[in-house]
């Protein structure tokens, strides 16, 4: 429940910035802010997989 509020109020903020450069409506904003979230944390967890990966498999010949 806590990661759902922090996510919604994570997409507020970025929603907001957007909004100070271009003449966004609240709720185009809260999407794009929504959407840039949801990237930004795939591409975490892809680094994360691949860090995870690399120090499970360190000092093992291939």
């Amino acid at each position: 429940m806590l990661a759902i509020i922090g996510t919604l109020a994570l997409s507020a903020v970025l929603g907001a910035i957007l909004r100070r450069f271009d003449s966004y409506t609240r709720w185009e904003a809260f999407g794009l802010g929504f959407g840039f979230l949801l990237i930004a944390v795939g591409v975490l967890g892809v680094v994360g997989l691949l860090v995870a990966l690399v120090v499970a498999t360190w000092g093992t010949p291939l």
